[in-house]
């Protein structure tokens, strides 16, 4: 073989072999996109549609976001800027509530904390003035942009005024500001508004004057997405409502076009997320599937109404196709009064017609966003036992009191952990007010408590999906140090009936109505407060399953308070706390179950408050083994569940107080201490036994 004819043959070999690398990667990039793509249509868009507040209001929208929205699961904030930004390539288009650069860095950064989409919004073509009212800056600044300049400032006869699509100027000014808002929000996407555009094509603008209306707002539309889309490499949103022929529609003038643009939806790029609000109930909502049909991905968007937005998110759901990307509230109103409503934090304080669409906007947000029950996951009891959907099954719980303080992130990753363990329940508090911080899901009158109502909801729906068991406990009074609780019979009532109303389509929970009804204090609960509030849970709830704790071993006649006066479904002692205690469990346990069948009613032993460390550690600090060893008794003995109780409020962790007790800096398994994690790896080999 010559020289010549083995280089050829080298030179075929690398030729082969690169164009095989060409493969493979363009496969790997085409796996990895489709990747993405399935990793979005696992998770719908829950966007909300929010005004910019202003600096001042920035802290509030930042405890909204954290305490409230990111706990209901919204993943997606659209935030409407407009001109309320310090643009530095037109200062003099500055609104009065502008945010700096900076002021927007640390709202991105707290939005990609909680692994939110943060999306500005400039209000393009339409929307330049208010109704009746002064221009915005951009036509306030720039009068000859203005579509219609022969109209006075507050006619009565024009709702908003528009830009002049075909004034090249327009581009020179708007592109600049885009560019300073994405690159302060480091944005991948876009809103443009454009809704309700009335004043196009108009006889008043010598450019616009007997041109087409569609092919105006086409064009206006595509040099948008020409900027963001193909010079950026940005997703661009729209309002669709200009897009409708409202002939069609039938929807009012507003929800679709009178005005003749509708039929520009088949000259604009079809990779816009046209977002397609309505705020009215309808029994359909035609423009989701048409959206769909036309090729474009949809976001239904609704407002204050909560039928009505539920109405079209259900619709939407029904029509989906994969262009449905999920849904969008709306909230329309001053943005520190929406965040005082979602915060539950009283009456809102500005206009009194804004205040009350605040409300509404944020009780409809939460009609939307807070999680629906699977079913996947149901507690009953059998005789002795606990069942899960019908089997029975050994409760394996840990302590989790401070839940509703954790972040969603926090939770999650605990959730996992639990799993992991073996864990199949926890308990949490409704009524948690510790260390300086009140999570509690229900005020000292009883009443709904937001967002932290809203963050059990979805902590049992998340339960609910993964098959889990949540523990939802109440107490009576202020405790060791006051704190204030529920401090009057007819308050605690409240409070069962505000638990038992907002979680009754979820079986996976039960009811503790009185955490160690018998401490000797505030907390005290009587036998006779026992039944009438659990009389008033049966009333709401006669499936939910209830119980009342009681500090110690509990006697045969206190027994037999719980079984014929009470009616609890299972008895839930918090056995003594000393060296001895985990040797006599299974033996206590036999002696209840004993006592049950001479009383004639035999329910479930459930040890849902064992020691902990710290408690009392100048007398005992129990070790891993003690937790072993009260586990194996448990079991032994026949009890029906046992809690792996922890935390410390006594003793730190860097620097903190409540070790596993407030959980708004670390998650509950970063607190557990050297000797509660060994009993974790321990864990799996006791519960193997057990199940063989």
């Amino acid at each position: 073989m010559s020289r010549q004819n083995s280089l050829k043959q080298v030179g075929a070999v690398l030729i082969v072999f690169l164009c095989a690398a060409i493969m493979i990667i363009g496969c790997a990039v085409q796996r990895s996109r489709a990747g993405r793509v399935g990793a979005a249509k696992q998770k719908p868009w829950r966007a909300v549609h929010i005004m910019t507040p202003g600096p001042d209001g920035l802290p509030l929208l930042k405890r909204a976001i954290s305490e409230a929205l990111a706990p209901m699961g919204v993943n997606v904030l659209i935030l409407e800027v407009n001109y309320n930004f310090e643009f530095k390539s037109h200062p003099e288009l500055r609104g009065d509530r502008a945010l700096s650069k900076a002021d927007v860095r640390g709202l991105a950064q707290l939005c990609r904390k909680h692994n939110i989409r943060l999306i500005p919004q400039l209000n393009c073509l339409g929307h330049q003035s208010w109704s009746r009212g002064g221009n915005l800056p951009l036509l306030a600044k720039y009068p000859e942009l203005d579509e219609t300049p022969q109209i006075p400032k507050g006619s009565k006869d024009i709702y908003c005024r528009s830009w002049c699509p075909l004034n090249p100027k327009v581009n020179e000014i708007v592109f600049p500001l885009m560019d300073e808002l994405i690159e302060a929000f480091q944005a991948d996407a876009f809103h443009v508004g454009m809704d309700e555009v009335f004043l196009i094509a108009s006889d008043q603008c010598e450019r616009c004057r007997g041109k087409n209306p569609a092919e105006l707002f086409a064009k206006a539309v595509n040099d948008l997405h020409g900027h963001l889309v193909e010079k950026k490499g940005l997703t661009m949103l729209m309002w669709g409502d200009r897009l409708l022929d409202n002939a069609t529609m039938k929807y009012s003038k507003w929800e679709a076009s009178e005005n003749g643009t509708a039929p520009a939806i088949d000259l604009v790029p079809r990779d816009i997320i046209m977002c397609d609000w309505h705020y009215g109930l309808r029994n359909e909502y035609p423009s989701v599937p048409y959206f769909q049909q036309k090729g474009f991905r949809v976001l239904p968007s609704g407002w204050k109404d909560a039928k009505a937005a539920v109405a079209l998110r259900d619709f939407a759901r029904r029509n989906a196709t994969e262009k449905m990307i999920g849904h969008m509230c709306t909230t329309w109103s001053n943005s520190s009064d929406l965040c005082r409503a979602l915060l539950g934090e009283g009456e809102a304080r500005g206009n009194a017609k804004q205040s009350a669409q605040a409300a509404q906007a944020a009780q409809a947000l939460r009609a939307c966003f807070e999680a629906t029950p699977t079913g996947a996951t149901e507690l009953g009891v059998q005789g002795s036992r606990f069942t899960v959907n019908g089997k029975p099954t050994f409760l394996l719980g840990i302590s989790y009191y401070g839940a509703l303080g954790a972040s969603e992130e926090f939770i999650q990753r605990d959730l996992d952990d639990m799993q992991r363990c073996g864990f199949n329940w926890f308990r949490a508090w409704a009524t948690w007010n510790a260390f300086e911080h009140d999570v509690s899901a229900v005020d000292v009158e009883g009443k709904p408590r937001e967002p932290f109502l809203s963050k059990l909801k979805r902590l049992v729906a998340e339960c609910d999906r993964r098959g889990m068991i949540v523990d939802v406990t109440l107490s009576r009074g202020g405790g060791k140090k006051d704190v204030a609780r529920l401090q009057t019979l007819d308050a605690h009532r409240r409070a069962v009936e505000t638990l038992a109303t907002a979680l009754k389509p979820y079986r996976n929970w039960y009811l503790d109505l009185a955490n160690e009804r018998n401490i000797g204090d505030s907390r005290a609960v009587s036998f006779a407060e026992l039944k009438q509030l659990c009389e008033s849970a049966n009333q709401l709830d006669p499936r939910r399953l209830i119980t009342a704790s009681q500090a110690g071993d509990i006697s045969r006649d206190d027994l037999r308070q719980f079984l014929t006066t009470v009616r609890v479904d299972f008895i839930t002692p918090h056995r003594p706390r000393d060296a001895g205690s985990p040797q006599r469990t299974a033996a206590k346990t036999k002696e209840y179950l004993a006592w049950m069948k001479e009383i004639g009613r035999v329910v479930p032993v459930h040890y849902q408050e064992p020691f902990r460390r710290g408690f009392q550690p100048k007398r005992w600090d129990p070790p891993a083994d003690a937790f072993i060893a009260d586990l194996k008794q448990a079991i032994e003995g026949g009890a029906a569940g046992w809690c792996f109780h922890n935390g410390d409020q006594d003793h730190t962790l860097g620097g903190k107080p409540g070790r596993s007790f407030d959980m708004r800096e670390r998650r509950l398994f970063d607190q557990l201490d050297d000797e509660e994690q060994k009993f974790l790896r321990a864990l799996p080999s006791i519960m193997e036994v057990k199940q063989k």
